[in-house]
């Protein structure tokens, strides 16, 4: 196994524990809407057969624009800011490799608005080196960061916890990792074969040899 000279984390689901909040606020739509929504797992399902997320309202009845949409989430998700964690064992793990000098990053489609006191509240600017936010097309982002940083596409691993973050980690060609944070479906996840996955971040540095 290559061991690790960066290590790349989506942020949502991933490094953050926020699904719950992310839920409540996509439900706002639904509710405005005098529509049920759809589970957790069955959203992802659905994300899985389409090709933007705005498919999914349109499909159940919700005819907005995405700007429409983001609108009401942002708005709902922005009262809980306060309320969102660490996912169990980062701290730690993010220490370990800080500790072993292995580059880190963000990649997310978070917005700034929405990211920023999040990521300042929790203390995290000191682990991180390279932090890219509302990003489109991770695998350009993740190749560009390697080589920023002279680092070969097989000794960096991006961990996500969604089948579309393994996919662009594939598509780069660095190793993926996938994180059941026990929302997302783990089948859907398995489906994309990511290279290695994990339940607890502190299985992440014995995993990538350090």
């Amino acid at each position: 196994m290559n061991k690790a000279k960066m290590v790349i984390f989506d942020w949502n689901g991933t490094l953050i524990d926020d699904i719950p909040i992310w839920y409540d606020s996509i439900k706002k739509i639904f509710k405005l809407h005098d529509i049920s929504p759809p589970s957790i797992g069955d959203y992802f399902r659905k994300l899985e057969m389409v090709k933007s997320y705005t498919e999914i309202y349109n499909s159940l009845g919700i005819n907005l624009s995405k700007e429409e949409l983001d609108q009401i989430y942002q708005k709902e998700y922005q009262k809980h800011l306060q309320e969102i964690g660490l996912s169990p064992g980062v701290k730690e793990t993010l220490n370990i490799l800080k500790q072993k000098r292995v580059v880190l990053g963000i990649i997310t489609m978070q917005l700034g608005s929405l990211f920023d006191p999040v990521f300042l509240r929790l203390n995290l600017k000191k682990y991180f080196k390279e932090v890219i936010i509302e990003a489109r097309g991770k695998s350009n982002i993740i190749l560009h960061l390697c080589a920023l940083e002279r680092i070969r596409p097989e000794n960096c691993y991006y961990v996500g916890d969604s089948p579309p973050d393994i996919r662009q980690a594939k598509k780069a060609g660095v190793k993926s990792i996938a994180y059941l944070n026990g929302y997302i479906p783990e089948d859907l996840i398995l489906k994309a074969e990511p290279d290695f996955v994990i339940s607890n971040f502190e299985e992440l540095p014995k995993l990538i040899g350090k």
